[in-house]
């Protein structure tokens, strides 16, 4: 099979190009400020301890508070822990998906980029940077608001940046019609959904391939994808229709994959 992945600093550039938020650049005659020397007070050593830690526990609050559809709620926690501790891209990743959640979308397009290390001089460090995830919904962000091109760089981004974990059929390119962008929405959603699936998140991957689903019906890719996590979950006779669909639909190393899950499916299964 393969791979789809791009190049993934070649993407990256591109993509500081593209997000960059513009910041005031300093006096000509300004100094850089002297380099601060470790600090060895056990005082001063425990109170930043206690920050970081009611930072984690504030963000894990607003993670808890999204999960279970409390956006207003999510918002606070996020802001609370960034209060305390405004380095971490966790926390901006967090306060964008529920600004955008909420329909603030210009402050979550802030967010995301603050996520992602795209304002310059803030580089945080975080898993979500790496993982692809994030910069998927921040593509259907992008592409909800009509920044098509945009959508498509942050797809990009993600899909280069996601294992394909057996499994890379989703597309990477699109062109600006616009059922190119309802298939970048459902590639989107059928990329997190696989991810998901991998890390164990079942209800959440099968929503996510539900809503791609329901945006590209006729997708050979994504009835793969659906099949594939069905198949995975032990729920083989539920994954039989999609690979049998995926067989008349597909083409190339999608419908052999399809004819050889099919044929791993016992009839009593």
């Amino acid at each position: 099979m393969k791979s789809l992945l791009h190049c993934r600093w070649l993407l990256s550039s591109s993509l500081m190009l593209s997000f960059a938020v513009v910041i005031q650049p300093a006096l000509a005659n300004s100094k850089p400020p002297k380099e601060a020397g470790k600090n060895n007070n056990p005082i001063l050593s425990a109170l930043g301890t206690a920050q970081s830690q009611e930072a984690d526990r504030l963000r894990k609050l607003g993670d808890s508070f999204l999960k279970e559809g409390s956006v207003d709620e999510a918002i606070d926690a996020y802001r609370s822990s960034l209060r305390v501790v405004t380095a971490g891209s966790d926390t901006y990743a967090g306060l964008a998906d529920a600004l955008a959640a909420k329909g603030l979308y210009e402050e979550a397009i802030q967010n995301y980029q603050e996520a992602l290390g795209l304002v310059p001089g803030r580089n945080w460090s975080s898993s979500r940077q790496t993982d692809g995830d994030l910069h998927m919904r921040f593509a259907l962000l992008l592409s909800k608001l009509g920044r098509h091109r945009d959508a498509v760089l942050m797809y990009q981004a993600g899909r280069s940046l996601m294992p394909s974990y057996g499994v890379s059929f989703l597309p990477t390119r699109f062109t600006s019609t616009i059922a190119d962008k309802r298939l970048l929405q459902a590639a989107a959603h059928a990329a997190i959904g696989n991810h998901y699936s991998h890390y164990g998140r079942s209800a959440e991957a099968l929503e996510e391939l539900r809503i791609a689903e329901s945006l590209r019906p006729d997708s050979a890719p994504i009835l793969f994808y659906l099949g594939n996590f069905q198949y995975t979950m032990g729920s083989r006779a539920k994954a039989r229709p999609y690979f049998q669909k995926v067989k008349e639909l597909g083409e190339g190393d999608l419908k052999k994959e399809a004819r050889e899950r099919l044929g791993e499916i016992k009839p009593g299964d």
